[in-house]
Order: structure tokens, then sequence, then C-alpha cells
């Protein structure tokens, strides 16, 4: 039997997130939401212009239920710029602080701010940390599954490039495809492409034989125990 993965896999925790989380629960889509837990209500400037302000987690904890919570680093960093010590306080303090918050127990994947990463930097995280899976942001549309649950590509970051692609993924024969969206919420917002998202989940939603999974349960699912 085929399998048919499909991920969503959102970064930074911005106040976009309310908007796009409203539009997962109301195609009863479970979503992966990275997290700097240091950065909360910290805002910057898109394009230096356009004010980009994350949420208040603290107020905005049960936003979550439902989906999964990952780390992004406490404070997003470049973790090719630091040394070791730091990298581990950034990764090990991000799912500490996470854990507490969301009060969950099972915060373990994470992913990679930047698309900085290096061998080093991911050996790093892999040996001594507490992360059971580390998503980056190099592009790969072959669908093919991830061979090491420490680097894990992803399929587009764009939502107009997932539209495209998505026939594709529904034709694909391989044994065991998955289909991975990166971004962030505030992708939707400066880009005017809510809609755009909308009509994605549609199309998920029409095809039964997709399994909308967290990036967790898709490594439990391609690296069974």
């Amino acid at each position: 039997m085929l399998k048919k993965y499909l991920v969503f896999s959102i970064d930074d925790g911005t106040i976009y997130d309310k908007d796009v989380i409203s539009l997962f629960n109301k195609y009863g889509i479970r979503g992966t939401f990275n997290i700097n837990s240091n950065l909360a209500n910290f805002t910057w400037y898109y394009n230096d212009n356009i004010p980009i302000t994350r949420l208040d987690f603290m107020s905005n904890y049960e936003l979550y239920k439902n989906h999964e919570v990952a780390s992004h680093t406490l404070d997003h960093i470049h973790l090719t710029s630091v040394d070791r010590k730091e990298i581990i306080r950034q990764v090990n303090g991000d799912l500490t602080y996470l854990s507490w918050l969301f009060k969950r127990n099972d915060i373990s994947s994470f992913a990679m701010p930047f698309s900085d990463n290096n061998e080093w930097v991911n050996s790093i995280i892999k040996e001594h940390t507490n992360v059971s899976n580390i998503r980056v942001s190099e592009i790969d549309e072959s669908f093919n599954p991830p061979s090491d649950r420490y680097y894990i590509k992803i399929t587009s970051l764009d939502i107009n490039r997932a539209i495209e692609l998505f026939p594709k993924f529904l034709k694909s024969r391989k044994k065991i495809s998955v289909f991975i969206y990166a971004g962030h919420s505030y992708d939707f917002y400066v880009n005017n492409t809510f809609d755009k998202l909308e009509e994605f989940l549609k199309l998920i939603n029409a095809h039964k034989e997709i399994e909308v999974v967290t990036m967790k349960e898709l490594v439990d699912a391609i690296f069974k125990k």
C-alpha cells in the first residue's frame, strides 16, 4: 500500500499563527510550529517597513492545542556563528522553556534557523541536545522520505509552488512519498496569500489517501523504533 505524508512546518511563532491555525482547525489539519521562546512580543520589520510581531506565548499557549510545538532556538541566531556551548544552550534552553510554557513533555522536534546549518552544527545538536529530528531549509522536490532524521529537507517554501507540485505528489508511485511545506505564517500576510493557503488545504482535504502529520509523527512513521 502506498503511503503519502504531508507536513506543515511553520517557523517563528508570529501573530499570524492565529490566522494559520484558524484555517488549519477549520480543515482538521495539524501543523508543527517552531518557536523561539526568548522572542515573545518581539517586533522586527520585513523589508524594513512591514512590522512582524511574535506572539506573547504565555497568553496564547492554548492556541497551539492539537498542534505540535517545536524548537527553533531561544533567539533565532545563526548557529554557525557561535561556539558549541552556545549551540547547546540555544537548543536545550528552548526545549526546556517550551516544555514548561506549553505544559508538554514531548517537545523534541527542531527547525534550523536560517539556511546556514552545516555538518558540525548538526552533529552537536544530534549528540548533545534532546532533539529527535532536525528540519533544514534545503529544498528537494522529489517527494522522497528523509533518510536521516537529523537532516530533513523540505519540498516547498512557497505556497504557489506547493500548489503547482501537488498534482505530481498525488501521482507519485513511491512506496512512501513525503511533502513538507515550510515557511512562516507572516508569509501569507505580506504576500496576501491566505486565500492560496486555504486553496491548498481544500486540495489536501479532497484526497483522503494523504495523511497530514506533524514532524514528530512523520519521523516516528519513517524511522520506526
